[in-house]
This record gives structure tokens, sequence and C-alpha cells, in this order.
């Protein structure tokens, strides 16, 4: 039988038992009329075609079988008798359903926090190659910020990275024609934006190696900031704005969905070094981030920093000794400290769910106490456990 006669057979029920109901009795007259004409009495020739056709509720049941989709005929059915039966019981419906609904509605919540925080990949393109590079000290962390010496020298030297720039938080007032504003920024050296593939949607980005003076009063402002102090200017780049006392210059504004390195980051202003910075080496003051060569992982990429170290602590003993590079994902960098606590709850609230449905068992159980005269009549009549 065809798909379509089986969607048209679902849809067509009654009309169709009606027809086989009709077809079955012409038969069983058709065959009683012959009995009749053979010499038997009516009641004897009806009896008679009722044997020689067979028991007429198995052949109704065989015809439906050929006829259409019998499983989803009889999920229907039951689906109408629970909505019947928990119709009948309302205060025990509403007990099962408050009770599932707060063990599943729990695990929903926590399950989107897991998902976001720990399943779900970093906003950036081919973000599992992104890298936090801490400086390891055994006397304190294996996460401290790194020193500008230190980052200047692993840009320069390192072979295991397409790249390795360095960002840090500041604070700041913003001023202008409207009233001040606190906000938040970062400043991150030029090829921070070109290492997290992300591109401005209006302007440009930083450019390296441009005037110091000049590229210092540049500044890149988030989609929200633009659209909440200056109201979504399609004309912002190339205006001035200022920052505490310094008049600084707009270049870029970044996508909505960029938020490096946290939700609520208001600006972005260049990091630059010059030669003094080349021998800062005892203020620790910036996070490093990095991105892997095609072909290397993470521990290639230690090993080949360890090399690095090494080589900076043999020119620099006074500063460097006993220290060393920890090279991890940023992905784990950002979530390792909340991770078991995440995990934990997850647990928690798993536990939750399986107590919630261990009580809708229990009710069931129950229930199912009260409904056995309905079983064992149901059984009696052919019905399946």
């Amino acid at each position: 039988m065809s798909i379509l006669l089986k969607i048209r057979s679902l849809f067509s029920k009654a009309k169709l038992e009606t027809e086989m109901a009709e077809e079955m009795r012409h038969h069983v007259e058709l065959q009683t009329e012959l009995n009749l004409k053979a010499g038997l009495k009516p009641d004897d020739a009806r009896y008679a075609a009722l044997r020689q056709f067979g028991n007429v509720a198995s052949i109704q049941e065989h015809a439906r079988e050929q006829r259409g989709w019998l499983w989803l005929e009889q999920l229907l059915q039951d689906l109408r008798y629970a909505l019947r039966a928990l119709g009948r019981n309302p205060l025990f419906t509403a007990v099962a359903v408050m009770t599932l609904a707060l063990g599943i509605g729990a695990n929903t919540a926590m399950f989107s926090v897991l998902n976001s925080v720990l399943l779900r990949p970093l906003p950036y393109a081919e973000s599992e190659q992104l890298v936090a590079l801490w400086e390891r000290n055994p006397d304190t962390s294996d996460r401290n910020v790194v020193s500008s010496g230190n980052f200047l020298d692993w840009q320069e030297q390192n072979s295991a990275f397409e790249g390795i720039e360095a960002y840090g938080p500041i604070g700041a007032t913003l001023r202008g024609d409207t009233s001040p504003q606190q906000a938040v920024g970062t400043r991150i050296t030029p090829g921070m934006l070109d290492l997290l593939r992300v591109r401005p949607i209006l302007g440009r980005g930083f450019v390296a190696g441009a005037n110091a003076e000049a590229g210092g009063r540049e500044i890149l402002i988030s989609h929200g900031l633009w659209q909440t102090r200056f109201g979504g200017r399609a004309d912002i780049v190339g205006t001035g704005m200022q920052l505490d006392d310094t008049p600084m210059t707009i270049v870029g504004v970044m996508p909505s969905t960029f938020e490096f390195p946290a939700r609520g980051n208001d600006f972005w202003l260049a990091l630059r070094f010059d030669a003094s910075d080349r021998e800062s080496r005892k203020a620790h003051q910036w996070r490093v981030l990095g991105r892997l060569k095609p072909g290397i992982d993470l521990s290639s990429a230690q090993a080949a920093m360890d090399v690095v170290v090494r080589r900076i602590a043999a020119a620099h003993p006074e500063f460097m000794t006993g220290w060393s590079v920890n090279v991890v994902s940023y992905h784990a960098d950002l979530v390792g400290a909340i991770r078991p606590t995440i995990l934990i709850l997850g647990g928690m609230v798993a536990v939750v769910l399986l107590v919630a449905c261990a009580n809708v068992a229990n009710l069931m159980l129950a229930r199912a106490a009260g409904r056995q005269r309905e079983l064992a009549i149901r059984g009696a009549l052919g019905a399946g456990r």
C-alpha cells in the first residue's frame, strides 16, 4: 500500500471501518443465501455462513494491519486513554506534573549554564588553537601575569605560534558632550584582533608599527557603547571623544558579539612597547594569548616555550631564576576555576531529577494498587501486560 493511501487511512478511519463492516456483512449474507438454496433452515444457514466466513473480528483486525500504521493508531488510542485517566484524577495529575516540572526545569536551566560555559566553543574562529601563556613561579602560582620584557622575547623567539599578543585591563571615565561615564576597557597589542580572527564592523583596528603618539590616541569602542553613548551614528569613525583628560580618536566599532576579554568591556586601547620595556622584567602585569600553528599541539608548544624561557633565564638570571612558562588551552583557562563547581551543581540537579522520577513512580504504584479490579478485567478480556 502506498504512503499516500496509508496517510489517507489515518484521516478517514470511520469511513473505512464502515466500508469494511458493510463488505463483510455482504459476504455473510451472500453465503447465507447460498446455504438457504442448499436446503438449510434460515438460522442454520446464517450460522453456517458465519462458520465458513471465519472470525469476523480477527479478519477486521488483520485488515486494519494491512491498511495502515496500526501502531500509530494504537498509540493515539493509548494517549487518549491516558488523558482521560489523568482527567479523572486531577489531584494525582497535578502532583505528578509539578514534581516532574521541578526536576526537568532545574535540569534544563543547569544544562543551559553548562552548555554555555563548558561545552560551547569560544566565539572566535578556530578557537581550539587559542592558548593562554602564563609565567609560573613555583613559590607562588602557575598562573602569573607576564612582564613586558619576557612578553617581547616570547613574541620574537617563539616557533610554535602564529602569533603571541598581550592585553591588560584599564578603567577610565568617558567625557565629552554628555555626562561623564565610568567605563571598563582593555589595552591590547595591535595584532590581537588578527589573532582572534575578528574585524570591526566600522572602521579599522590598530596598526602595528604606528607612530607611538598618534597610535596611543586611537580607540576602538564596543557595539553597546556605540549605541548608548553615540546613538549608533554611522559617521562615528574619525570623530573624537575624551578618555579621562586625554582626547582620543575613534578608529573602529567592534561587533556586538565581541566581548573580549569578558562581557561588559566598553573600549580597547592600543598597547605599544618601546625600548625601555625590553628591560622590564620585574613588573608582571600583562595577560598573554597565543594561536598555535597548524599541526602544533599543547605539549609541543609547551616544550618549545620551555626552550625559550631557559634561554631568557640564562640571559637574565637575576629576574628569571626559578621562573618558567605555563601553556594552557584558552577555553580551559577561562572555565578552569569554575568547572568543578558547575559539574558538582550539575550532578546535584541530576539527582534532583532522579528523586522526582522516583516520587512519580511511587505515586504510579500507589495508584496502580487501586486499579487492580480494572486490570484484572482487562487481562480477562485478553489485554497484554
